[in-house]
């Protein structure tokens, strides 16, 4: 579940915290600072956070970034959390080519780093959001992520066939609802939900939601 909407957030935060295991976090919402702080008071909560590294305006992998990020996080939100990180590389979305080279130069030691933060026991898991098909089949060769957050609603299926095929390989599905494309007045809640989740190899949605009595729903 995620609440990425300041007004009435601190509400259904709390209304959430008594009903769900799970919670989506981000430093670029803007409700992080006031989210954060309630976040902090419950104990060993288990949460996905949102870490790009490298971000739009850097092309290749930095350690040190990643960990000063993680650290933020860490900070904000309290050591005794259970983090999962869903990782992003940024970089220049528009040169596929590149962006996918150049993590496979990186590889290697982002592996190295991952496996030992999960062998501290300092995060979870570690699962990539893509942004695109092909870095996606390209992140599941290395054979280091736990799983893969993706878009997936009646309108969004440009994963569905990896999720079918890929096994043993765990699935996030985002956005159930459409974001922006407000499937919600066009479907059944009930129907959004059921085909986000309906496969085996999807074990969890991210609930985007803002407002208390569609969380009641």
């Amino acid at each position: 579940m995620s609440v990425n909407s300041k007004i009435h957030s601190i509400d259904v935060l709390k209304y959430a915290l008594k009903n769900f295991k799970m919670f989506h976090l981000s430093s670029e919402y803007k409700s992080f600072n006031s989210v954060s702080k309630i976040i902090r008071e419950k104990k060993k909560t288990k949460l996905i956070v949102k870490l790009a590294e490298p971000g739009f305006n850097d092309s290749r992998f930095s350690e040190k970034r990643f960990l000063k990020k993680l650290n933020f996080y860490i900070k904000k939100l309290g050591k005794d959390k259970q983090i999962s990180i869903q990782w992003m590389w940024r970089g220049d979305l528009s040169n596929e080519t590149n962006r996918i080279n150049n993590f496979i130069k990186d590889a290697k030691k982002i592996a190295k780093l991952f496996k030992y933060l999960i062998k501290k026991k300092i995060i979870k898991k570690v699962n990539v959001f893509p942004y695109t098909k092909s870095f996606l089949i390209n992140s599941i060769l290395f054979n280091f992520f736990n799983g893969a957050c993706v878009y997936r609603n009646p309108m969004e299926k440009v994963y569905d066939n990896l999720v079918n095929e890929i096994k043993g390989f765990n699935f996030i599905t985002i956005r159930p609802f459409g974001g922006n494309l407000k499937l919600i007045k066009k479907h059944k809640l009930k129907y959004l939900l059921n085909y986000s989740i309906n496969n085996k190899n999807i074990n969890n949605i991210i609930l985007t939601c803002s407002k208390k009595n569609r969380l009641m729903r």
